[in-house]
């Protein structure tokens, strides 16, 4: 088997810096997955620890330190296996702090401008705390003595040189062993504050912007800007920019209340402008349509104008007259879009509708047309048994319609057998304690609308009120069986022993009103048995008869 040998890094690794606390991996790759390898650090057997990490990863090996500490630095040997001479890959490691670095200052050289006996102050941002600073100023290191401070806030440096002279002018360094800035110092006066230019008086359309402009000198100098005598606040209606010794103020989307004058101050000096703000033309793109509508509907006038105008920059009118107060009208505006909304249009609704600006107009005819009253629910026929009650129902497309109820043509009147309800859309008609005289058409009308239906009164079926008792009779006596009806013409069967019995010279059958009997004659052994009266379906019985 050929010897393990190692694959990366292909050439020796250079030096290895990190910074302490950093994470330190060292890794290395094999000819071989499974070959066994020892870690050395400065000579020493490494060994898995808290913080400290060996891996295998197939061909690849690896050394992971959590956090390097100065203690980690020297020379870490990979060997693959414990034979003498055995291929092994040496990495160098350098555990130090990062160099320190200026970071603010950007630049090299800084011009620095200070008033005589104002405060000079020098400042530059380390890359971290604690580095060591030196300041010098032409060549000659400076101390904290007298005017001259040297302060430390953090990674903050600063010189500070209390009530600056004209001395104090020159080339001042703040040096770090690794970085350095320059800071080229200027003690004058400034120079007088004063506008160069005049501003321009403006004239714009509503919804453009306007623009004013100035010059300062010097360059740097504060310029406040004013509208209508209040100072300015910048914002996205009011946008402040600055280039070079220009000034520059921009009032977007003007509105007819930004018309005014703008003001531009600067030392002891200003200019003044007047803006000027045209109302833009509102004319409609869209315009107003004729509407029909049926009484009761909603309606929507609808129009587009070819910019948005302002809040009331357009007024709806009806017969050229303004909307009168009604909860039923409202107004309302997206964007271009104006809209009149009618809820539940009533016939006065009808006219001339208009839409104007002051500098355009126009106008549509609103037509509504009385409701169509239509049988959502039409009436339905019913049947019912002499005595009972009957209920028609019916809905209508309106509320509140007020109607008339007839039973074969004669108006109904409400009373303790006629009921009669209305609510909503449902009307409702209650008849009862009905016979059968009050079979007919039940009809429901109103204007030219008329609804019916049939009312078939039943006769209520015959019952047996008393039925017959059991007889005993002697030999050659006639027994008579009597039974009462609920009605008086309801017809009745006698059965004897389940079969019907018919009229003889021995047996008579009588009807007295709603009684009914039944006569035997001379009876003899034979007429003993049981006997039943049956109407309809009604069955009384059976009773027995018994001839001694």
């Amino acid at each position: 088997e050929p010897p393990v040998q190692f694959l990366a890094p292909e050439a020796a690794p250079s030096p290895l810096c990190v910074a302490p606390g950093e994470p330190l991996v060292l890794s290395c790759e094999l000819s071989r997955a499974g070959a066994l390898v020892f870690w050395n650090h400065n000579g020493r057997l490494v060994q898995e620890g808290e913080g400290l990490e060996l891996r295998a990863e197939g061909p690849r090996r690896v050394l992971c330190i959590r956090a390097a500490d100065p203690v980690h630095a020297g020379l870490y040997t990979c060997q693959s296996g414990a034979a003498p001479g055995a291929p092994s890959l040496s990495f160098t490691v350098q555990v130090a702090e990062p160099p320190v670095r200026v970071v603010d200052p950007e630049a090299a050289q800084t011009r620095v401008r200070s008033t005589p006996g104002g405060d000079l102050e020098l400042a530059v941002h380390l890359s971290r705390p604690g580095g060591p600073v030196r300041w010098y100023k032409d060549g000659e290191r400076l101390a904290s003595q007298g005017r001259v401070q040297l302060e430390q806030d953090g990674a903050r440096q600063v010189l500070r040189v209390q009530g600056a002279r004209s001395r104090d002018a020159g080339e001042y360094l703040c040096d770090t062993p690794q970085d350095s800035r320059i800071f080229l110092v200027s003690v004058e006066e400034p120079p007088p504050v004063k506008l160069g230019s005049e501003l321009t008086p403006l004239t714009v359309h509503e919804g453009d912007d306007a623009t004013f402009r100035c010059e300062v000198s010097p360059p740097d100098a504060d310029v406040t800007w004013l509208h209508n005598g209040a100072i300015v606040t910048p914002g996205p209606q009011l946008e402040v920019a600055q280039n070079g010794s220009s000034r520059i103020l921009t009032v977007r989307s003007c509105q007819l209340e930004d018309a005014g004058t703008v003001t531009a101050q600067a030392g002891g000096t200003s200019t003044s402008a007047r803006l000027h703000v045209r109302e833009t033309e509102l004319l409609f793109l869209r315009r107003l349509q004729d509407v029909r509508a049926e009484e009761g509907q909603d309606v929507c006038l609808e129009v587009e104008t070819g910019r948005v105008g302002a809040a009331g920059a357009v007024r709806w009118v009806r017969g050229g007259a303004p909307l009168p107060p009604d909860s039923r009208l409202s107004t309302a505006q997206d964007g271009h879009v104006y809209r009149l909304f009618i809820h539940r249009v009533v016939l006065a609704d009808q006219g001339t509708y208009g839409c104007e600006s002051h500098h355009d107009r126009t106008l549509a005819r609103l037509s509504v047309k009385p409701r169509q009253l239509r049988v959502l629910r039409p009436l339905e026929d019913v049947t019912v048994i002499e005595g009972g009650s009957a209920t028609f129902q019916l809905e209508l497309s309106q509320e509140d319609v007020t109607g008339e109820w007839a039973r074969g043509g004669v108006r109904l009147q409400p009373g303790p057998t006629c009921q009669i309800h209305a609510e909503g859309h449902a009307h409702c008609l209650v008849l009862s304690g009905l016979g059968l005289a009050d079979s007919g058409c039940i009809s429901f009308t109103v204007d030219a609308l008329r609804c019916a239906a049939r009312l078939t009164v039943r006769e209520a079926p015959a019952t047996i009120v008393r039925g017959p008792q059991d007889l005993e009779v002697t030999e050659g006596d006639t027994a008579t069986f009597e039974c009462e009806l609920s009605q008086a013409l309801a017809d009745v069967t006698w059965e004897k022993d389940r079969q019907p019995l018919t009229p003889s010279p021995r047996l008579r059958l009588q009807a007295l009103g709603t009684r009914r009997l039944l006569q035997l004659r001379r009876c003899g052994p034979l007429d003993s048995g049981t006997y039943s009266c049956v109407v309809g379906m009604a069955r009384a019985g059976p009773v027995h008869l018994v001839v001694r």
